[in-house]
């Protein structure tokens, strides 16, 4: 019988092909040369895949144009200066970008206004698209406060927004589209990452907000669009009381951080949304409303509040308003776990609070309910560190709370345990220290938490708060400029 030797694997096979295919891909690309609001439009109706559509460097004044082509898995067409940052758009600007597989990358945008509530750069029914490295200065509608300056609509889908600097924002930062109408239908599983948002001034009541993930959580806010909001870092983003604006269901905000904000995170409604990982510094803390949402390894330094489920106008399935998007669904099926608090001003972790309230003509008389709060660290020298206004079936386990100098502990429950957790400083944090802590594996089991904010695993009995005691890698810390935003600014904006 004849023995051949044994010929190559199909893996070994399909390497060579795909590098030749690679190969052919990129000698195909072409490079055409935008000048012009119509070099664009001729240029992105003859590009292919792999192709960019290059913008001469300088000032683009007034350009309202659509980037509308397509691209190819792992061979978008992108449209990008000659240099990164080396083209600005200013004056009356609107990009719209439509299509598949796109890329935007590389500008400045600088005092970009249009005047007419619309966006400054809109995705409208864009899919696997990409904006990136961009610049965002002054830009927006200051006479329409809540025109998005990104937005995200008409059935925009699996798109990201990266490494993107805002500051001096006049309107609205970056938003996704809900609604029932065509503009709001099909805006799924989106993405804001190492995004970097930066002295952003109130300019009116309401409006402002950095991020926004829907608009009317009354009507709209049991629509799932699965979008994630992670590794932004916001300092002194204060346009709107919201740094974080949530109104829809299914969304993951996820290890920002947040520095000298005079706002918050705020799950304003929705429902069965993650809350995770994130570092608040002298900010006004998380509020919650809606359901099903988790609240977890969050940490909270020096912030007015902690966590707040304050009362709502109305609950689940109860009766609302609908022509009223300025209401608010009290809590309910929310779990608050292993999150750390340090020297709140006001209040640590607070249930029900204005209650009696009355916003838009209807009072806030409804209470958060069924919730659980467990593995929670909170240590503090002033303000009320539990406070319980009125809340119906809450499960305490497992928390451990230390007042010291002239607080108030607040609440008495054999769910919360009072002793000096000996923190101790670490760099930028208070953290547990390595022996003799009474949080070390103090804490409750959780199937919903099998890591620290660290991303170290937690491991036996759980430590009470945030961090786990661990000699683990860390994955996640808190952000500074250089982590975050454009790479040609090298966090120097």
């Amino acid at each position: 019988m004849c023995r051949c030797p044994p010929g190559p694997s199909p893996s070994r096979l399909r390497l060579p092909l795909v590098l030749a295919l690679a190969a052919s891909a990129a000698a195909s690309a072409a490079e055409l040369p935008v000048g012009s609001p119509a070099d664009l439009a001729r240029a992105a109706a003859a590009a292919r895949p792999g192709d960019a559509l290059v913008v001469r460097n300088g000032t683009c004044r007034d350009w309202e144009v659509v980037f509308r082509a397509s691209g190819a898995a792992g061979n978008p067409v992108v449209l990008r200066p000659q240099t990164p940052g080396g083209a600005t758009f200013t004056g009356r600007t609107r990009l719209a970008i439509e299509g598949a597989y796109l890329e935007v990358s590389g500008f400045r945008f600088d005092k970009a206004q249009n005047g007419r509530g619309v966006p400054i750069v809109e995705f409208r029914g864009a899919s696997d698209c990409r904006l990136t490295d961009c610049a965002f200065s002054a830009c927006g509608d200051p006479h329409a406060t809540s025109t998005r300056t990104i937005q995200l609509a008409h059935g925009s889908a699996r798109n990201r927004v990266d490494h993107c600097f805002m500051t001096g924002t006049l309107s609205m930062g970056m938003g996704i589209k809900v609604g029932d109408d065509a503009a709001g239908r099909g805006n799924t599983d989106n993405r804001f990452d190492r995004n970097y948002f930066r002295d952003i001034r109130r300019l009116s009541p309401n409006g402002q907000e950095p991020v926004q993930l829907g608009q009317d959580q009354s009507a709209f806010g049991e629509i799932p669009i699965r979008a994630v909001v992670e590794q932004n870092l916001f300092e002194a983003a204060d346009g709107d009381s919201e740094v974080v604006s949530n109104k829809s269901a299914g969304n993951i905000i996820r290890h920002n951080t947040l520095r000298d904000c005079q706002a918050g995170l705020c799950l304003r409604g929705g429902r069965d949304c993650r809350v995770e990982g994130n570092w608040c510094f002298r900010t006004e803390g998380l509020r919650v409303f809606g359901r099903g949402h988790v609240v977890v390894n969050n940490y909270f330094e020096e912030t007015e509040d902690g966590i707040g489920l304050p009362a709502g106008q109305y609950r689940a399935g109860g009766f609302v308003d609908r022509a009223s998007s300025g209401s608010y669904e009290a809590a309910s099926g929310v779990l608050v776990a292993h999150n750390t608090v340090v020297r709140p001003k006001k209040r640590g972790i607070d249930l029900g609070r204005d209650r009696g309230q009355v916003h838009q003509g209807v009072p806030k008389n409804e209470l958060p309910r069924d919730v659980a709060v467990a593995n929670n660290l909170v240590v503090g020298d002033r303000g009320i560190l539990v406070q319980v206004s009125g809340a119906e079936n809450v499960r305490w386990q497992g928390n451990l709370v230390w007042a010291a100098g002239q607080a108030d502990a607040g609440l008495s429950d054999p769910g919360i345990r009072r002793a000096d957790p000996g923190l101790v400083r670490d760099g930028r944090l208070w953290r547990l220290p390595r022996t003799g802590s009474p949080a070390a594996d103090a804490g409750v089991a959780l199937q919903e938490v099998s890591r620290d904010i660290d991303g170290q695993d937690r491991t036996g009995p759980p430590d009470v708060g945030c961090d786990e005691i661990s000699g683990g890698d860390v994955v996640h810390r808190p952000l500074c400029p250089e982590d975050v935003g454009p790479s040609w600014m090298r966090g120097k904006p």
